[in-house]
């Protein structure tokens, strides 16, 4: 179900400085969350996407934060896909 609704989420450069891309594709029309925690679940960074369809390209800088992991979620309406980051 993956690959129907988002594919190819990259985090890159992972590890990272504090500057990172953020990318995917929703290959359907649907609502997106993009949310940034870190490790104590602390949110740092929130997008909404609505009714997207397409790719997904940002930079995030989070380079004031400390090193360290942190985790990155899509939520849709039916799937929550995590990734982590590494910040040195």
């Amino acid at each position: 179900i993956n690959d129907k609704v988002v594919n190819n989420f990259k985090i890159f450069p992972n590890p990272s400085n504090g500057v990172f891309n953020i990318k995917f594709t929703s290959n359907i029309v649907q609502d997106l969350e993009f949310r940034i925690f870190d490790i104590l679940g602390e949110e740092l960074f929130s997008q909404k996407l609505q009714q997207y369809k397409g790719t997904y390209m940002n930079k995030i800088n989070l380079d004031k934060k400390s090193s360290g992991f942190y985790f990155i979620n899509i939520k849709t309406q039916d799937i929550i896909i995590n990734k982590k980051l590494i910040l040195q």
